[in-house]
């Protein structure tokens, strides 16, 4: 049995513990909180590697494997396409943040690349646009297949 000033000490050490945990956490998250946003060129560089992502899932084959394997691929197609849809969100919104900081600044509407704010919205636009057709043609296609499946 543990004497009273053992559990003392071990309580001490604890909190001791948690409070050094905190304290990182809160120095970490004031890191983050100070570090200015990603610019127009990261947003686009993040989007360009989500859509490679994206397009090397959808080509994987899996002609020469188990049944279930096709089930597997498409899990991962489908997660694929419901992360690319994200990216894009995520994208959106960081352009909104950019734009609205420019604007409290009093910065220039101009953008530092060769495409105006608005054609990199437009662009945007469409490649979401693309992503929304391309789930619908998986999910009619998981459809057809479930419906194989059933007969």
């Amino acid at each position: 049995m543990l004497r009273s000033g053992t559990r003392t000490g071990c309580a001490r050490l604890m909190m001791a513990a948690v409070a050094l945990l905190a304290t990182n956490l809160a120095l970490a998250y004031a890191a983050v909180a100070q570090q200015s946003l990603p610019d127009s060129d990261a947003i686009l560089q993040h989007l360009n590697q989500a859509i490679s992502w994206y397009r090397r899932v959808q080509s994987l084959d899996v002609t020469a494997g188990q049944p279930s394997d096709t089930f597997y691929v498409e899990n991962a197609r489908n997660s694929a396409a419901q992360a690319l849809q994200l990216a894009f969100q995520s994208a959106s919104a960081e352009a909104a943040i950019l734009e609205s900081n420019k604007n409290k600044t009093g910065a220039s509407a101009g953008s530092t690349g060769n495409a105006t704010p608005e054609e990199q919205q437009q662009g945007i636009a469409k490649a979401l646009a693309n992503v929304a057709d391309r789930i619908s043609q998986s999910q009619s296609q998981i459809d057809e297949l479930n419906q194989e499946i059933a007969k």
